[in-house]
């Protein structure tokens, strides 16, 4: 299932992190992603992002969901329930991608950038309610791993909110009109009839 270029990043990570390369560590990957991702099939490739060091997945293939090398490591190397959590909130948020982003067709303008932002944090509670049982507190721990890997400068860019602000939205709001219009805030959105277009196509998501 794995091939020799997942194998290989594994090895080339254990020896960065100084960690012994357990001689089950295949199993035990194998064994780390058992669970339901409905009508998805989870692919771990090196090719995707030849090989970077953060972590990373991708949703965009039907019914595939593509994760990265990256991600193999840390379910060998660091065998725990915080690793646990963190990959099952990738898959979530993935799969959530997969159901009904808000489709947007501008480039390079604040509306769009509020539309991206909007559909990655709805991703975030949407993967929290698929794959954590809705609990706020496996989301927190959740992307406070990711923010914790990220492998560079946290910071806003046109396709995502930081780990900062995302970590913000899943601690303090549920997805509703409030949050949506705290990202246009955050974002400098104030194109009103699109912000209520995005308060109408989504479903409230609360989590507990």
């Amino acid at each position: 299932m794995f091939s020799m270029l997942i194998k290989s990043h594994v090895k080339h990570r254990a020896r960065n992190y100084n960690i012994r390369l357990p001689g089950d560590y295949e199993f035990a990957l194998m064994n780390s992603i058992k669970g339901n991702i409905f009508d998805c099939k989870l692919v771990f490739s090196w090719l995707f992002d030849m090989g970077s060091k953060t972590l990373n997945a991708c949703a965009l293939l039907p019914g595939i969901i593509i994760v990265n090398s990256e991600w193999a490591a840390h379910l060998v190397l660091f065998r725990n329930p915080e690793t646990i959590n963190a990959f099952w909130a990738t898959i979530g948020h993935e799969m959530t991608h997969k159901d009904n982003d808000y489709v947007f067709w501008e480039f390079w303008t604040k509306d769009k950038t509020f539309v991206n932002w909007i559909n990655e944090v709805h991703a975030d509670f949407g993967g929290t309610i698929k794959c954590l049982d809705g609990k706020r507190a496996y989301a927190i721990r959740a992307v406070s791993y990711k923010k914790k890997y990220k492998g560079k400068k946290d910071r806003d860019t046109l396709t995502h909110p930081s780990w900062n602000k995302r970590l913000e939205y899943i601690s303090k709001y549920n997805f509703n009109e409030a949050l949506i219009r705290k990202i246009a805030t955050d974002v400098g959105c104030k194109n009103e009839k699109l912000i209520n277009n995005i308060c109408s196509y989504y479903a409230v998501l609360r989590l507990i």
